[in-house]
């Protein structure tokens, strides 16, 4: 990659960020060593919570008493990993 190129990615990734449209996607394990952040299932779990996301309402196994003791309602798909943060972004 040559100068310029570099010059012009920093130039998109600054334009993006005024926009409030940068987002920064880094390995799973890079707040891991890092004391005080999440790890990637907690992050979920939190963003779940903040807009009022629940497995609950669709769960075969759902009764009255359980929704607070369900070992299920934080078993997140492989796809709600990725919906989840979108959900919270188009919020």
């Amino acid at each position: 990659m040559s100068n310029q190129e570099l010059l012009e990615y920093i130039g998109l990734f600054r334009e993006k960020a005024e926009q409030g449209k940068l987002v920064i996607f880094v390995g799973a394990g890079v707040s891991c060593n890092v004391e005080g952040m999440p790890d990637w299932n907690s992050l979920i779990q939190n963003m779940a919570k903040a807009i009022g996301y629940s497995k609950c309402t669709s769960c075969r196994y759902k009764n009255e008493a359980c929704e607070k003791n369900c070992l299920l309602k934080d078993d997140y798909s492989a796809d709600e990993f990725l919906k989840i943060p979108q959900y919270v972004f188009n919020t």
